[in-house]
C-alpha cells in the first residue's frame, strides 16, 4: 500500500468523527487534492458523459479520440475538417449496442466505466473520454477500450460453416483495425498513459454469443501520436479559420 492509499484509509476512519458539513467538504477536498497531486490528469476533467448535453457542448470544439480515429493521412486533413464541421457521427445501432454492453464487459475485467471527458496537458483542444482508467500506485495510468464485434462465419468447400476469430487478417494473425489503434493512441496521449487494454465481445445481431470477452494489450506509439497531433492541429486551425470567415460574412 502506498502513502496516498494509507492516508486515505486514515482519513476514511476520521470522517466518522466529522460533525459538520463544512468539515466533511474539507475532508473530501483534501482527498481530491491528494489524488490530483498524484494523478494530474484527474484535474483536467471537463464534463460527465452522463449529462449528454453538457458533455456534447464541451466536446464539440475538441479533437476527440473518435474524431482522430479517422485521421489516416496528413494530406486528407481538409476532409476530416469538413466531417467535423458538417457531418459529425452521431452513432447507429451498433454503437448503441456497444454502449449498452460496455459496463457489463468492463465488469467482467473488474473495471469501472469512465464517464469523464479529459483534456490533454499540452493542448486544451485535444480531448478524450476513455472507456475505463486504472490509477497505478506509482502515479501511472492504464486505460481500457471496449468494442463489440459482429461474429463472422466462413463456409468451407466441404459445406461446413465455421466461426472466424475476430480481428484476424488474411494470414490468420490477430490484427486490430487502424482506426481502433489511432483511437487508443490518442487516448493514451491525452491521458498520459503508456498502455491500454483492448477488450472485445462478439455478438450476433446485437445478442452476445455467450463467449467471455477477450483482450489484447496495446502500447503507446509516440511516432503515431506525433502524426495524429499534426493532423489534429491542422483540422483545428482550419475549423477556426472557417468559423472566423463565417462570422465575418454574417457581419459584413
Amino acid at each position: 500500500m502506498d502513502e496516498l492509499e494509507t492516508a486515505v484509509d486514515v482519513w476514511a476512519e476520521a470522517i466518522d468523527h466529522l460533525s459538520t458539513p463544512v468539515e466533511q467538504v474539507a475532508f473530501n477536498r483534501a482527498v481530491w487534492d491528494a489524488k490530483v497531486a498524484k494523478w494530474p490528469v484527474l484535474g483536467r476533467g471537463l464534463a460527465d458523459s452522463r449529462d449528454r448535453v453538457a458533455w456534447a457542448k464541451a466536446r464539440a470544439p475538441l479533437m476527440g479520440a473518435s474524431d482522430v480515429a479517422k485521421f489516416a493521412k496528413i494530406e486528407s486533413w481538409p476532409l476530416y475538417m469538413r466531417a467535423k464541421l458538417y457531418d459529425p457521427f452521431r452513432g447507429n445501432g451498433y454503437t448503441q449496442h456497444g454502449n449498452e454492453r460496455e459496463p457489463h464487459i468492463l465488469a467482467a475485467f473488474g473495471l469501472e466505466q469512465n464517464f469523464t471527458l479529459y483534456r490533454s496537458a499540452g493542448n486544451p483542444l485535444h480531448g478524450a473520454t476513455p472507456d475505463a482508467l486504472v490509477l497505478g500506485g506509482d502515479g501511472s495510468l492504464i486505460l481500457a477500450q471496449v468494442k463489440t464485434v459482429l461474429q463472422k462465419t466462413k463456409t468451407l468447400s466441404s459445406g461446413q460453416t465455421i466461426t472466424v476469430p475476430p480481428f484476424t487478417n488474411a494470414k490468420g494473425f490477430f490484427h486490430l483495425p487502424p482506426e481502433y489503434l489511432r483511437q487508443m493512441q490518442w487516448e493514451m496521449y491525452v491521458m498520459g498513459a503508456d498502455r491500454s487494454l483492448f477488450i472485445y465481445e462478439e455478438h450476433v445481431d446485437g445478442v452476445p454469443t455467450g463467449m467471455e470477452p477477450q483482450s489484447q494489450w496495446v502500447y503507446r506509439d509516440q511516432q503515431e501520436i506525433d502524426k495524429l497531433i499534426i493532423i489534429a492541429d491542422l483540422v483545428l486551425a482550419g475549423m477556426a479559420a472557417a468559423t472566423e470567415f463565417k462570422r465575418e460574412m454574417e457581419t459584413a
